[in-house]
């Protein structure tokens, strides 16, 4: 009888450590695995670009926009190029964003003027970039006195 028991005491501590493994294994993957579906809503999502602390999230304006006159490259994390031509010639500045705008756009301030001129994009230093129809946006140069003093609209190529 003592035998059957210790078979018995044997097969019941195989059968609890194949359950602790079984649980455990199950920890460790629903850990690994559960991770949310999408980024909350107070949590820009970057689509796989880490900005670097401090820095303004912009991948969901992202890309590179043309017209005939310009062309605009928003960066994933808080800059933008503007090159532009005129007729003394072609031009290029850079724009720091600096806060979010109504409906999803930017509005960027001006960070390194052209090296030919000296200048931004009609010599004003501010810059609201806000999506339009999809595939569009619309670049508009604003005064020292929150005033729209022209609007570009350019399509997304890149």
């Amino acid at each position: 009888m003592t035998r059957y028991a210790s078979t018995r005491t044997h097969i019941r501590t195989v059968i609890a450590v194949a359950i602790a493994l079984l649980l455990a294994f199950g920890v460790f993957v629903w850990g690994v695995t559960a991770a949310p579906v999408s980024a909350a809503p107070y949590q820009p999502a970057t689509g796989g670009v880490t900005c670097r602390a401090g820095s303004f999230e912009q991948n969901d304006m992202a890309g590179v926009y043309e017209s005939s006159q310009m062309m605009l490259e928003v960066y994933p994390c808080g800059g933008s190029t503007v090159f532009w031509m005129n007729s003394y010639g072609e031009h290029q500045s850079v724009y720091l964003s600096v806060d979010r705008l109504p409906g999803g756009g930017l509005l960027t301030e001006g960070y390194m003027p052209d090296a030919k001129h000296g200048g931004y994009l009609d010599s004003l230093r501010t810059l609201a970039i806000k999506p339009a129809e999809k595939g569009w946006i619309q670049v508009a140069t604003i005064t020292d006195d929150d005033h729209v003093h022209r609007i570009y609209r350019l399509m997304k190529t890149r």
